[in-house]
């Protein structure tokens, strides 16, 4: 009779099933290997700069208040009124500086808009390069 399959068969399939395996590793490995990543690329923002705006205003002249002209010896109702008259005057003052600064005030883009306090942003324009994202603004 033949020859039946000793250990040395045995051997050799495993020395073959080890080749194998050690290959599909390397293969395995080898795929799961990364490129690197690309370059950094620059990307232009223009970022709107909020700027004062200037303008002439007059030198306001500072009020006369009546509470200066009192006296240690002042009595309490001329105190209170020198007070009072004062506050007035203050408001006044203050009523005029407003109007003072109003006129100095950027005008409004929106013309539209009632509350000039409302806050507008610039248009916005998202950027999308390769692994980078930029937000770029429109400064009107």
């Amino acid at each position: 009779m033949g020859k039946s399959a000793g250990t040395g068969a045995g051997q050799v399939v495993t020395k073959r099933s080890r080749q194998i395996a050690a290959l599909a590793l390397l293969h395995a490995l080898a795929g799961c290997a990364t490129c690197p990543p690309p370059a950094p690329r620059p990307v232009r923002v223009e970022v709107p700069i909020m700027t004062p705006v200037y303008c002439p205003l007059p030198a306001m002249q500072r009020p006369t208040l009546p509470v200066a002209d009192l006296s240690a010896d002042s009595s309490p109702a001329d105190t209170v009124r020198a007070y009072a008259e004062s506050i007035v005057i203050l408001k006044g003052a203050v009523a005029q500086r407003d109007e003072l600064i109003d006129g100095c005030r950027r005008p409004v883009a929106n013309p539209s808009a009632s509350d000039s306090s409302t806050l507008q942003l610039p248009q916005m324009t998202v950027v999308t390069v390769p692994s980078v994202t930029a937000v770029a603004i429109k400064s009107k």
